[in-house]
């Protein structure tokens, strides 16, 4: 687990998680302070305050807090928000999301892959994350066709 988010990568796939329409904070999330030199990671638990937009206590973050996607927790709740999202858009349960690595046809080059399965039978895979975060938000900013 890191606290910082000191490689450019990371903070970018953050910049851009948080920036995703679907997006939400949720419990078990790590969110740490993206300032130079302040490293205040904190854990986000059930308590939520209800007159603030995401029910956090967050009033003056200004959007400095970010998800730590280093984080195996954080990650579970993306996919937690990937599976939310998907049995909303397509009305039907989801009936698991397979998240796997890969190897490119060069033998070298490793990515990750979400797989949505429907109890419908309809299936469909999101590829070339370089990382499992990657894979993950492109997961929840695609719009998948089923039918």
């Amino acid at each position: 687990m890191r606290t910082d988010l000191s490689d450019t990568y990371f903070k970018d796939l953050a910049n851009d998680l948080i920036r995703c329409e679907d997006f939400r904070w949720l419990p078990g999330m790590l969110a740490v302070m993206d300032i130079p030199n302040l490293k205040l990671p904190y854990r986000l638990t059930h308590n939520k305050h209800p007159s603030y937009p995401d029910e956090y206590d967050w009033p003056h973050d200004l959007g400095l807090r970010k998800p730590d996607l280093t984080d195996s927790l954080t990650l579970s709740c993306l996919l937690e928000l990937v599976e939310r999202k998907h049995t909303i858009v397509y009305g039907g349960p989801v009936e698991a999301i397979y998240l796997s690595p890969g190897i490119d046809i060069d033998g070298k080059s490793v990515f990750w892959e979400v797989s949505i399965m429907f109890y419908r039978g309809a299936s469909t895979e999101f590829l070339d994350g370089k990382t499992k975060a990657e894979a993950l938000i492109i997961a929840l900013e695609s719009d998948i066709l089923t039918d």
